[in-house]
């Protein structure tokens, strides 16, 4: 049998260990809540539309320019706002303020 101040160590060393596996886990699922989004974190976000399509335009708003297919050349610009958590709204149409698609900036995006 443990002593009793064995047994609170051991406690203590397994709250610590599960904070950092839950830090980790938050990290993974989150990272931009920790390290912001970038030009190219975004661009892989919305589905790797290629480095340098994404321009920070405003604060929390973006411009990318995607290839709809890229055999025929044909580019248009999607309008994407970030919200908290790394989270974006995605949009076609300038006039609209928000609408389309959504997503988050997740940990596979960073790489």
């Amino acid at each position: 049998m443990g002593s009793r101040e064995d047994r609170r160590l051991n406690l203590k060393i397994g709250l610590a260990v599960l904070l950092v596996l839950v830090g980790l886990a938050l990290f993974a699922y989150r990272p931009a809540t920790l390290v912001g989004v970038s030009d190219e974190s975004l661009a892989a976000s919305l589905g790797d539309v290629g480095p340098g399509s994404c321009v920070e335009a405003a604060d929390s708003r973006w411009e990318c320019v995607i290839e709809d297919d890229p055999s025929s050349g044909n580019r248009r610009t999607l309008y994407v706002e970030t919200r908290a958590f790394g989270c974006w709204d995605a949009w076609s149409n300038p006039e609209l303020d928000r609408g389309g698609f959504s997503g988050c900036v997740t940990f596979v995006d960073l790489l």
